[in-house]
């Protein structure tokens, strides 16, 4: 056995091992922290909602300031809204009928 399989042999044992207690320690956070994951990731989605709830209210207050003359950016900011309800489930999930009398409009 030369000198660069014995380095190999090394290296890789050593490798091997490192990634086994990296899983271990992985595995052990996520078994003695699991509470805080999920608080995490229950505020994540809840920042995620408010962000494309306040992006909604936005756009609304943009459009109730065009005048109806403003035919081309109507469409547009009615566009945009489109594509935040059907970005966000939860919106989606509210607001369908509202969804389904942008698109006839849209498509007319």
């Amino acid at each position: 056995m030369g000198i660069w399989e014995t380095t190999d042999f090394w290296v890789t044992f050593v490798s091997r091992f490192f990634t086994i207690g990296a899983s271990g320690i992985a595995i052990w956070v996520f078994i003695t922290k699991r509470k805080q994951f999920s608080d995490f990731f229950i505020g994540l989605i809840s920042y995620h909602n408010n962000i494309a709830i306040r992006q909604l209210q936005q756009l609304i207050d943009q459009m109730e300031k065009c005048s109806e003359h403003e035919k081309e950016r109507i469409r547009m900011l009615l566009a945009e809204i489109r594509g935040t309800i059907e970005a966000s489930e939860i919106l989606l999930s509210h607001l369908t009928e509202e969804l389904d009398e942008i698109v006839l409009y849209l498509d007319r």
